[in-house]
């Protein structure tokens, strides 16, 4: 038990945790969160309120009494003070009440979330809860930051893993339609070569004198957008198919 007062930057610090845990949470939402909270608890207080309207205590641990019970107005009492020497703040009837099951806070805890509705709580009685609390409070909620933190990081794995299968799928579509491109320009390229050959040995064939020179440069204005040296070289062999071509077109004897 640590017996002296908290610094104010050691509260801060205490509540680090609590502040991570409503990164979230909006000024506006943290207050309907303790709103509720505050109705539950006055709510347990009603509980243990008798008839004539006073509540049986005890004095806590350290003051002048033995434990002996008294009875007070309920009116003239925090929930907290209600519960017993363990518990000295809001924190303590926080955990109490999350323990005992109290359905009014529970429904709390469902509704808002168990660590969010504590991280509130933290937060809104830390310049006078006792240093057990912010302490009991702080190893709380980081203890299960560490199970969000494990979370995450599978969570990035994830993210991750599918990022690499979307590029992987990318790539490989990628590369599908490369070959694509890549086959039909080579069939493209045959087709106009077969062409270019056609032309090239007709051409030779009604002009037997003709040159391949001759021959290119009239397959050159069906396809103006290649150089006269590149049909040249495409159109090899076509004076011999022209030959073939008149040789079986003249009748033997």
């Amino acid at each position: 038990m640590l017996t002296r007062q908290l610094f104010d930057f050691e509260r801060d610090m205490l509540l680090v945790p609590a502040r991570f845990w409503l990164r979230n949470t909006t000024s506006k939402d943290a207050h309907s969160v303790i709103k509720v909270v505050w109705a539950a608890f006055e709510a347990w207080k009603d509980t243990v309120t008798r008839a004539d309207g006073r509540i049986s205590i005890q004095a806590a641990a350290g003051l002048l009494t033995t434990g002996r019970k008294r009875l007070v107005k309920a009116a003239d009492l925090h929930p907290h003070q209600c519960a017993g020497p363990q518990v000295g703040d809001e924190i303590g009837l926080a955990f109490k009440l999350w323990f005992e099951g109290f359905e009014p806070f529970t429904k709390v805890l469902d509704q808002y979330g168990l660590f969010v509705t504590f991280a509130v709580i933290g937060v809104a009685c830390s310049k006078v809860a006792l240093a057990d609390s912010l302490l009991r409070l702080n190893g709380f909620l980081v203890e299960h930051m560490s199970d969000v933190a494990t979370m995450a990081i599978d969570e990035v794995a994830k993210l991750e893993a599918s990022e690499w299968t979307r590029k992987k799928h990318v790539a490989e579509r990628a590369a599908r339609a490369r070959e694509a491109s890549a086959k039909k320009r080579t069939e493209t390229k045959a087709r106009e070569t077969e062409l270019m050959k056609e032309m090239a040995a007709d051409f030779l064939k009604y002009h037997p004198s003709a040159s391949m020179e001759d021959a290119a440069t009239y397959v050159n204005k069906k396809f103006p957008k290649f150089a006269r040296s590149t049909i040249l070289f495409r159109i090899k062999g076509s004076k011999r198919r022209a030959l073939e071509a008149l040789s079986t077109a003249i009748p033997a004897r």
